[in-house]
C-alpha cells in the first residue's frame, strides 16, 4: 500500500530530522574534540547512527518509486559551554525527536497503512534505544555531579 500525501511528507520530514541531527552530534563532537574531551567519539558515532535512520526513511519512499525530498538542513548552533550543555542538549533534542516519531505512528495507524506502521515503529523503538543513551547521560550528572572533576571522570567513562 503506498503512503498517502501526508505520510509521504512525514517521511521527508523524518528525513530531514535525521539529518539534521546527524549535524547537531557531528557539531558537539567537533567540539568536545576542540575542548580536549575524551568523549568526542561517542558524539560521532550518533551523528553516524542518525544517517543510517535517515537513509531507512529515504529507502522506504524509493522502495514504492517516491523520490525522497533533498531538503535544506536547518543550521546548527555550535556555541557549547560544556559537556553539560552538551549532555542536556542531547537529551532535549532525543526528546523532541521521540515526539515526532510518535506523530508519524499515529499518522500511519489513523490512516491504517500496515507498511508505515512498521517503519514507524522501527523509529519508535529506535527512539527507546535513544532516549535511554541520554537518560544514561544524564543520570550521571545527577549522580555523580557538575564540578570539573566529576565531567573529567564523567568524559573518561563516556570515552570506554
Amino acid at each position: 500500500m503506498k503512503p498517502n500525501t501526508k505520510l509521504i511528507k512525514l517521511l521527508n520530514y523524518r528525513i530531514n530530522q535525521e539529518e539534521y541531527s546527524s549535524r547537531i552530534y557531528y557539531a558537539m563532537s567537533v567540539w568536545l574534540d576542540n575542548n580536549a574531551y575524551k568523549s568526542t567519539s561517542l558524539w560521532k558515532k550518533y551523528s553516524e547512527e542518525e544517517l543510517v535512520h535517515a537513509k531507512k526513511a529515504s529507502d522506504f519512499l524509493l522502495a514504492f518509486g517516491i523520490m525522497p525530498d533533498i531538503l535544506p538542513i536547518q543550521s546548527v548552533d555550535v556555541n557549547y559551554k560544556s559537556l553539560v550543555d552538551i549532555i542536556k542538549q542531547s537529551f532535549e533534542h532525543e526528546t523532541e525527536v521521540s515526539r515526532q516519531c510518535e506523530e508519524l505512528y499515529k499518522a500511519a495507524v489513523e490512516d491504517g497503512n500496515p507498511m508505515v506502521i512498521e517503519l514507524a515503529r522501527w523509529f519508535v523503538a529506535e527512539q527507546i534505544e535513544e532516549m535511554e543513551k541520554v537518560q544514561t547521560l544524564m543520570d550521571m550528572l545527577a549522580t555523580f555531579g557538575e564540578d570539573k572533576l566529576a565531567l573529567m571522570l564523567i568524559d573518561e567513562r563516556i570515552a570506554e
